[in-house]
């Protein structure tokens, strides 16, 4: 007998063992949904750096669970937001992902020092990234695309992947 999900899935590239090369499947899995203070982005484009291929190959010196979502460089459009998301970002906003992912609550977030932060996450290594349809991800981690915030301190993690959404 088949059985049929009611849960919407959308497809994602997950690393599944490690190697050279590693084995990574296209599969089907939940569609996200917006926490609070959490935006979904259908994603437009994701860069492929040499943390991925670290990660793939499991060169790098910590352990990472398989299966996992690769994909640090993210960049797209919000679909949805949850509860308690600031109003500048709204469905249809072109943004960019941090791929250091802060707390925000230990002692270096609350001063601004979030490069320090004791629990960050990096995107696509501790947690799922971005190869794949839709994310969810906080709203404290996006930026906009250059164009849109020119000399913000925002401009600089927009990096490449901004070039790939724009019209």
């Amino acid at each position: 007998a088949v059985r049929h999900s009611s849960i919407p899935a959308m497809r994602a590239a997950q690393l599944i063992a490690h190697g050279h090369p590693g084995q990574i499947e296209v599969r089907k899995i939940p569609d996200p949904k917006p926490a609070a203070g959490e935006v979904i982005v259908d994603v437009r484009a994701c860069g492929l750096n040499h943390l991925d291929l670290w990660l793939e190959e499991g060169g790098l010196p910590l352990k990472v669970s398989l299966p996992r979502t690769p994909g640090g460089e993210v960049a797209g459009v919000i679909s949805e937001t949850g509860e308690g998301v600031a109003k500048q970002w709204q469905p249809g906003e072109r943004v960019a992902v941090q791929s250091n992912l802060f707390c925000g609550g230990c002692e270096f977030c609350e001063r601004g020092e979030e490069s320090m932060c004791l629990r960050s996450q990096l995107l696509g290594v501790d947690r799922d990234g971005g190869f794949a349809e839709r994310r969810g991800y906080a709203a404290s981690a996006l930026g906009l695309p250059i164009q849109a915030c020119g000399t913000s301190p925002m401009a600089p993690f927009s990096n490449v992947a901004d070039l790939l959404v724009l019209p």
